[in-house]
């Protein structure tokens, strides 16, 4: 028995559509798409923010981050002020480099922790821990299609 294009895409030599023939080959093909091009004219902007504890009440505030250095310490005139004991007056930084939030020690006595490990500097990821003295800091960060 001859075979014919037809066989090979999935149809018998009667024309009949018969998809239940064992040589079936069915041709897939994967297409690479890069999302820039995909979403054209859609712009994704990244939004972050800090969920600190302990607040007065226990209940978390949230600090929304943006573009500029964010300096953490106990002194008031800091972008968010922890009035804490053991957080040093100039604690650390957070700061927008390269697309991505990074924090940095600023020299403080009882150091900076993220996810348990102490660090001088490091890249931020979505729910990462960051520990100064007794405050924990919950990183959350979103990518927002607009």
């Amino acid at each position: 028995m001859r075979r014919n294009h037809q066989t090979s895409v999935g149809r018998n030599s009667d024309g009949d559509g018969d998809q239940s023939l064992p040589d079936q080959r069915v041709r897939r093909r994967t297409m690479r798409v890069h999302r820039r091009k995909f979403s054209k004219g859609a712009e994704v902007r990244l939004q972050a923010h800090l969920e600190v504890t302990p607040d007065i009440n226990g209940v978390p505030s949230l600090f929304q981050l943006k573009t500029e250095p964010l300096i953490i310490g106990r002194n008031e005139d800091c972008g968010l002020s922890l009035p804490l004991e053991n957080v040093s007056r100039q604690h650390a930084r957070i700061y927008f480099f390269n697309d991505e939030y990074h924090v940095a020690d600023t020299g403080s006595t009882n150091g900076t922790f993220v996810n348990g490990v102490q660090i001088s500097r490091c890249v931020l990821r979505s729910d990462d821990l960051i520990e100064i003295g007794e405050a924990q800091i919950y990183f959350v960060e979103e990518r927002v299609r607009q």
